[in-house]
């Protein structure tokens, strides 16, 4: 199956590439999560306004947008969220995930209560 599928590809450029790309596989993995953070908080802004976003709530959401992917980048950067294999889930990484984002919950609130008059 595997030969069918990379038949047309030079297996030397394939390997080639991988061997290049290996090295940046961390900056990578964080910086795709991220982006998929910022999709799923831009989404939720969506699916609250039913899809039109008032001019005020969209300059909320570009202004807070770097702060919620900061906070939320640190807290699970510091409980090892881009480290591992996410096809093994275990009931102790379930409740990592639980701390981590309950705690850049409190986190974001505590700052939405300073930062904002």
């Amino acid at each position: 199956m595997t030969e069918g599928y990379l038949a047309g590809w030079n297996r030397s450029r394939l390997t080639g590439w991988l061997s290049r790309s290996l090295p940046y596989r961390f900056p990578l993995l964080i910086i795709f999560q991220l982006g998929l953070l910022a999709l799923s908080y831009i989404g939720s802004y969506y699916l609250r306004f039913e899809g039109l976003i008032p001019r005020a709530e969209y300059r909320t959401m570009i202004k807070t947008l770097p702060i919620v992917l900061s906070v939320q980048g640190l807290l699970f950067l510091y409980h090892n969220f881009f480290q591992g294999l996410w096809r093994y889930v275990s009931f102790p990484d379930l409740k990592n995930i639980l701390r981590a984002t309950s705690l850049s919950l409190v986190v974001l609130i505590i700052l939405d209560f300073f930062l904002n008059p």
